[in-house]
């Protein structure tokens, strides 16, 4: 019995321990949110350079409508246009004399047979890529050329 009395009365202590630790910590956030409102209002308050009503009439920047003719004509305005003539076929004009290689991707006969139909497929398109290949001291240009097939029946690639 006696040691559940010690017992108790040692919690009783803590409990007003902890009770005095809250106490203490709820003063400091206190301080804490304080300070921080008032760096706030320091850092994005208003300012404390504050302008009277008659400093920003001041006629600073009217001198040249005071000094100015009402009665002059206002000058024209000259506006100047230039259109840009792109250069057609320079690009081949330029890449001409390079030698080229052609790199030409078909599809092997056993494989142009539609997937959902069977029936045999048709080059419907050519898609050609032409890229400038640099090879130190060596530059030519490649051609890739591609062959798009379809079939005619089920209208699938």
């Amino acid at each position: 019995m006696e040691q559940l009395q010690n017992q108790i009365e040692a919690q009783k202590q803590q409990i007003a321990l902890q009770n005095q630790q809250i106490a203490e910590l709820t003063l400091k956030l206190k301080w804490y949110e304080e300070r921080l409102l008032l760096n706030q209002k320091k850092r994005f308050g208003s300012s404390s350079e504050k302008m009277n009503e008659g400093s920003l009439t001041l006629p600073l920047f009217y001198e040249a409508e005071e000094t100015a003719d009402p009665a002059a004509e206002e000058p024209t305005i000259e506006t100047i246009t230039y259109s840009r003539h792109k250069q057609s076929g320079k690009h081949e004009k330029e890449l001409k004399d390079l030698p080229v290689e052609v790199i030409d991707y078909l599809l092997p006969e056993n494989e142009q047979t539609c997937s959902s139909c069977v029936n045999p497929l048709h080059e419907m398109s050519v898609e050609v890529r032409q890229e400038l290949k640099v090879i130190p001291a060596q530059v030519k240009v490649v051609k890739h050329v591609r062959h798009v097939y379809t079939c005619r029946h089920s209208r699938s690639p």
